[in-house]
C-alpha cells in the first residue's frame, strides 16, 4: 500500500471511528420505534437525492408515479419499488450513478464466480459507516486497539515481495492467502508462534487450511482471543475445527463489496445481529429455499454516490426456526441465526432443480478422511469434485458418487479429482461449492404474488469487509 492509500485509509478509518463512538454505540440499543424512524428518515432522503440526480431512479419513480417526499410514509410503502438483480445493475452503467460530481467517492471494480465486472463508486460517507460497523463488530469480541491481528486475506504478493509483510501502524501482520502449500503454511504457524497473536482474521478456507497445519505441528496460542471471519460462507464444520484447535471463539462477519448491508457475531454468539444504522434488510421467501431460509434483498442507506436500491444480493440467510430475533446480549438490534450462502451456492440438479450447498456440507461430514472441497459444475449435466484427502478409498469414492448422484440426479456426470488446486476469486476466496453456469430461469424468477417479502424494521447493514 503506497504513502497516499494509507493516508486516505488512515482518515476514513478515524471517520469510521467517530462515526462509532457518536452513534453506533448507542443505537444498538435503540428501541425499534426510534430505529424505525431513523431508517425512515435516511431512506426518504436517499430515494429523494435518486429522484432529482440519479438517471435510473428518476425515470423509474416517474413511471411508478411514486414521489418518496410524500410517498414514503412507512418502511413498508417502500415495497412497491422493483428489485433490482445483478445482471440488470450491471447494464445500467452510468445511469446507477448520482449526476452530482461534489459528492466524494471511490471506485472499485469486482468480479465474481463468472468473472462478471462491476464498477463500483462508493462515498466516503459509506466507507466511514463501514469502518464503524467493523470497530463496534471487532469491540464486542475483546479487541482492544493494536492487538497483535495475524490476517490470512487480502494481501496479494507481487513479484519480489515476501508472504508477509507487516502494517506496524495497526499492529497487523499479513500473510498471503494465495501460497498455502504445506510447506508455507508450516512457515505460517512457525511465525505465528513467535509473534503470538491475540486474534486470527482471514478467509474460513485459508484458515481452515491453518488450523489442518496446526493441529499437525501440535501448536498452541496462549494468547489468541478469537477469530474475524469474513468474505465466504462460514461452515459449521470449519467453526468447529477452528475453535477446537485453537482454543478461541469465532466472531463471524458477513458483509458484500457493493456494501448494501452487513451483520455479524456478538460474544454471546446466538446468530448474527443486522447493522441497522445502514442499510434496509428485505429478507424474501424463494420457492427453492427451505423453510427456514431467506433471500437477501439490500438497499443502502448512505451510497448516495451510485445507490442500490433494493439490491438482490444473490445471499442467503437463516432465520430461527422458533422466530426468535433478539439476543441475550441485550442489544435490540435483529437476530438471524447464520449466513447459509449464495444463490450461485445452490447446484442445479438434472431436471432444472436447485440443490443448496448445505446438502453437500452435511454430505462431507460424513467422509472423515476428505479434509477439504471443492464441488464445481461446469455444465448443466457435469459437476467435479476437487478434494484433498489423507485417503479415499475405492469403496468411498464409489460411495461419494453414489451419495452425489442421489442429489443431483442419475444422469449428472461427477468426476472425482485429487487436488489441492481449487478455484479462486481475485483476492484469494474459495467457494465450497461453487456454479458456473447459475440457476435456471424457472430456479430463479418468481411472480410478485408467490413472493413473501419480510423487511426487517430494525436493520440495516454496512458493508463488507473485503
Amino acid at each position: 500500500m503506497d504513502i497516499s492509500r494509507r493516508i486516505f485509509d488512515l482518515k476514513q478509518t478515524t471517520r469510521g471511528r467517530v462515526l462509532q463512538l457518536r452513534l453506533l454505540e448507542k443505537s444498538q440499543y435503540w428501541s425499534a420505534e426510534e430505529m424505525e424512524r431513523y431508517q425512515l428518515e435516511m431512506l426518504r432522503n436517499l430515494l429523494t437525492e435518486s429522484a432529482a440526480n440519479v438517471p435510473y431512479y428518476r425515470r423509474l419513480f416517474k413511471s411508478l408515479d411514486f414521489d418518496p417526499k410524500t410517498d414514503l410514509r412507512k418502511l413498508s410503502d417502500f415495497s412497491q419499488l422493483p428489485l433490482m438483480t445483478k445482471p440488470h445493475a450491471r447494464t445500467l452503467g452510468t445511469d446507477l450513478r448520482n449526476e452530482r460530481k461534489n459528492i466524494p467517492h471511490i471506485i472499485e471494480r469486482t468480479s465474481g464466480s463468472t468473472g462478471e465486472p462491476f464498477v463500483e463508486h462508493i462515498a466516503y460517507t459509506q466507507m466511514a459507516m463501514e469502518k464503524a460497523a467493523v470497530w463496534r463488530h471487532w469491540k464486542w469480541s475483546g479487541y482492544q486497539f493494536r492487538d497483535n491481528v495475524a490476517t490470512v486475506r487480502s494481501y496479494i504478493p507481487t513479484d519480489g515481495q515476501p508472504l508477509i509483510k507487516d502494517d506496524p501502524l495497526r499492529n497487523f501482520r499479513f500473510y498471503s492467502a494465495y501460497h498455502m502449500d504445506d510447506e508455507n503454511t508450516e512457515m505460517y504457524v512457525r511465525d505465528m508462534l513467535k509473534w503470538s497473536p491475540h486474534y486470527l482474521r482471514g478467509y474460513p478456507s485459508s484458515l481452515e487450511i491453518l488450523a489442518d497445519t496446526a493441529e499437525r505441528m501440535g501448536a498452541k496460542f496462549p494468547r489468541l482471543k478469537g477469530f474475524f471471519t469474513a468474505s465466504e460462507t462460514l461452515t459449521d464444520a470449519q467453526r468447529v475445527k477452528l475453535e477446537k484447535v485453537f482454543d478461541a471463539r469465532v466472531f463471524d462477519w458477513y458483509g458484500l463489496a457493493e456494501q448494501v448491508v452487513s451483520a455479524n457475531e456478538c460474544g454471546a454468539h446466538q446468530g448474527m445481529h443486522l447493522n441497522s444504522e445502514y442499510g434496509l434488510w428485505e429478507l424474501e421467501k424463494r420457492p427453492y429455499l427451505n423453510d427456514n431460509e431467506r433471500m437477501i434483498v439490500g438497499t443502502n442507506l448512505r451510497n448516495h454516490c451510485m445507490p442500490l436500491v433494493r439490491y438482490e444480493t444473490g445471499d442467503i440467510a437463516v432465520v430461527h426456526e422458533n422466530g426468535k430475533t433478539t439476543c441475550s446480549c441485550g442489544r435490540t438490534l435483529p437476530l438471524i441465526k447464520q449466513i447459509r450462502g449464495r444463490k450461485d451456492d445452490l447446484l442445479t440438479a438434472i431436471g432444472g432443480i436447485a440443490v443448496p450447498s448445505v446438502n453437500f456440507y452435511s454430505l462431507f461430514r460424513e467422509y472423515d478422511s476428505v479434509k477439504r472441497f471443492q464441488l464445481i459444475q461446469h455444465e448443466t449435466e457435469r459437476v467435479e469434485l476437487r478434494y484433498v484427502a489423507d485417503e479415499l478409498s475405492a469403496a468411498d469414492s464409489e460411495s461419494l458418487k453414489k451419495e452425489l448422484h442421489e442429489r443431483l440426479g442419475a444422469g449428472m456426470k461427477i468426476e472425482l479429482k485429487r487436488t489441492g488446486e481449487f478455484l479462486m476469486n481475485s483476492v484469494g476466496k474459495r467457494r465450497p461449492v461453487l456454479s458456473l453456469i447459475g440457476l435456471s430461469e424457472s430456479s430463479q424468477t418468481q411472480s410478485t404474488e408467490d413472493s413473501t417479502t419480510s423487511i426487517t424494521k430494525i436493520d440495516t447493514g454496512v458493508t463488507n469487509e473485503r
